[in-house]
């Protein structure tokens, strides 16, 4: 029976029957963080959500629980690596050393049990993976250790100034367009200037503007990019235009992320994450597991 020795010195065995695969997938539900961070992040539904994801689990975890976080994740990375990487039926799934990683994240983000399906060589779990796809990446959601120091964190408030100025020069060229509508150009000016108002609020810090606003900038953020859109239209006709920008979105999606940022920085957030239950008392309790399983293994 093939075993499987990984970094937290567990032996796993993908094969077999009765008490040794009992101890396997015993072994497995120890990463019970891992589990619970895949569950709730959902990757398969949400992976078009990566930047409200990375958000919110850096403001939902610890510097220590990232780093517990990360351990697990390795491992189980590890255990999958060895068993699948020289099994045909993957192949087609991923095309390269990234892609396998990215193949092997995925594994991971749908859960213990999908895991273990994986590892038993289900065919059923298989053709589900090739259905859905690998998307880039579920190893992106969870923070990196350095990204708790200082010097790491970026300046939000300097951040919607920037943003402010880059508007307002877009729309004084927007008013330039003499050839768009008096009336279009006018309406497109009023509804971003609401979203100026937001980055201002946010250059005060006053968080009660944003106060139960997280469904509205979503659907605002839609809305005003449907209507938008022409003063795209315009750059063709205008090609002096694109010495400076390539397009005139007014509203980008960093507009949309300093906002959503900040909302989550303030625990308003659309994406909520919870890791109460892995505190201090999981982290000491995994790692003298760990010491015990060292100890086994050396008799």
């Amino acid at each position: 029976m093939e075993k499987i020795k990984v970094k937290g010195n567990k032996v796993f065995s993908s094969t077999g029957d009765g008490e040794n695969q009992r101890e396997f997938e015993s072994n497995l539900s120890d990463y019970k963080m891992l589990w619970s961070f895949s569950k709730q992040v959902d990757w398969k539904n949400n992976f078009e959500k990566l930047d409200s994801i990375k958000t919110d689990s850096l403001s939902s975890l610890s510097k220590e629980q990232t780093v517990q976080l990360r351990k697990e994740k390795d491992e189980v990375d590890e255990i999958i690596h060895i068993a699948v990487k020289n099994n045909d039926k993957f192949v087609g799934i991923y095309s390269g050393d990234d892609s396998f990683s990215d193949m092997i994240d995925e594994i991971v983000s749908y859960g213990k049990d999908f895991v273990l399906s994986i590892l038993k060589n289900n065919q059923s779990a298989i053709d589900e993976l090739k259905e859905n796809g690998v998307h880039e990446c579920f190893f992106y959601t969870i923070p990196y250790p350095f990204d708790y120091d200082e010097e790491c964190k970026y300046d939000i408030k300097k951040s919607a100034s920037d943003e402010t100025k880059e508007i307002q020069d877009k729309l004084k060229i927007l008013e330039s367009m003499d050839f768009l509508a008096h009336d279009y150009k006018e309406h497109i000016i009023k509804e971003a200037g609401k979203v100026i108002t937001y980055l201002k609020e946010i250059e005060k810090d006053n968080i009660e503007a944003f106060q139960g606003k997280e469904d509205d900038f979503k659907e605002y953020y839609k809305k005003f990019n449907d209507k938008a859109k022409y003063a795209n239209k315009a750059l063709e006709i205008s090609p002096e235009i694109g010495d400076k920008y390539s397009d005139l979105d007014i509203i980008t999606i960093k507009t949309q992320n300093i906002i959503d940022d900040y909302m989550k920085s303030k625990n308003i957030s659309d994406f909520p994450l919870d890791f109460s239950d892995f505190g201090k008392e999981y982290i000491d309790k995994f790692k003298k597991n760990e010491e015990s399983n060292k100890n086994k293994n050396k008799m």
